[in-house]
């Protein structure tokens, strides 16, 4: 899931107190990468998840939404994060993580600053929101699709002590990656292993 899209959703699962496990796409998930060439060489033709690895990486839908299209992750030298992989590590390469059992966090809706947003043209110029914790103005990143006066932006912050439930675990990026083939060949030997 991803937190940014559905701030209510999002917001819902981590005030639920259910049990979970927390991967950040940044600075985590971003490690994820794979290149063309190596998705290719390593996923096409060798099981059914491996041959779905592959067809996601080259129909992505996020190459619709870029205005780069699927050309972009073509050119030399260019990788694309895998982002779908990232929630299957831990149970196919479990030592390319540590895990730490952390307070789950609050997601709190920026206060915007009065009179400041006018729609999507005014972000990075006049928008601007209030940080939660020091009231200190930034410009807004995100307005609301439905109400274009109003920021979108969401932080963390700690329940206070009285209201926090459970803990989640949060998964964090180990060595392994910058090894002979990084993430990408471990996770098609594991994939081979399995016949997948």
């Amino acid at each position: 899931m991803n937190t940014g899209e559905d701030q209510v959703a999002s917001r819902v699962l981590l005030e639920s107190g259910v049990r979970m496990l927390y991967f950040p796409a940044f600075p985590s998930g971003q490690t994820l990468q794979l290149s063309a060439p190596e998705v290719e060489a390593w996923y096409k033709g060798q099981g059914a998840v491996s041959d779905a690895l592959f067809q996601r990486y080259n129909n992505n839908p996020d190459t619709q939404f870029s205005g780069l299209g699927y050309g972009r992750y073509r050119n030399a030298g260019t990788t694309r994060i895998m982002w779908d992989i990232g929630n299957l590590i831990p149970f196919i390469l479990p030592g390319l993580l540590s895990a730490q059992a952390v307070s789950a966090p609050r997601l709190q809706r920026a206060e915007t600053v009065p009179n400041t947003c006018h729609g999507f043209e005014t972000i990075g110029t006049t928008c601007m929101a209030y940080y939660p914790s020091s009231k200190e103005k930034y410009p807004c990143k995100e307005i609301d699709q439905y109400d274009l006066t109003r920021c979108n932006d969401a932080f963390y912050v700690d329940f206070p002590p009285e209201e926090r439930k459970r803990d989640l675990v949060e998964a964090v990026m180990l060595g392994g990656l910058s090894g002979p083939g990084g993430s990408g060949i471990d996770l098609l030997h594991k994939l081979q292993a399995a016949g997948l």
